[in-house]
């Protein structure tokens, strides 16, 4: 129980983190501003938090976390919906 208290207060501090350095970032580089314009690099950055939240929710759904499990499991999986997905996108085989 502690861990998923402690990884959900991390999520939380990361994220708020992250969205100020974001701010910050886009503020001085405009040409990532222009690269995301692309509905191409947004699916992309879709389907990179749909790969993210695999992990996640197995470490907070999971009942026993198994280290295990995870990285012989949930990893493996993270990495090729993101490398199919990449695949997918960027070389246009669908959509």
């Amino acid at each position: 129980m502690k861990q998923k208290i402690f990884l959900i207060i991390g999520i939380l501090l990361l994220s708020i983190f992250g969205v100020s350095i974001y701010n910050e970032f886009m503020a001085n580089h405009t040409y990532y501003q222009a690269m995301l314009a692309s509905w191409v690099n947004w699916k992309l950055v879709i389907w990179s938090v749909i790969a993210v939240c695999i992990p996640i929710v197995y470490i907070i759904r999971s009942k026993v976390f198994s280290v295990k499990k995870f990285f012989v499991y949930i990893l493996p999986l993270t990495l090729m919906v993101f490398t199919t997905a990449f695949t997918m996108v960027k070389d246009s085989i669908i959509g």
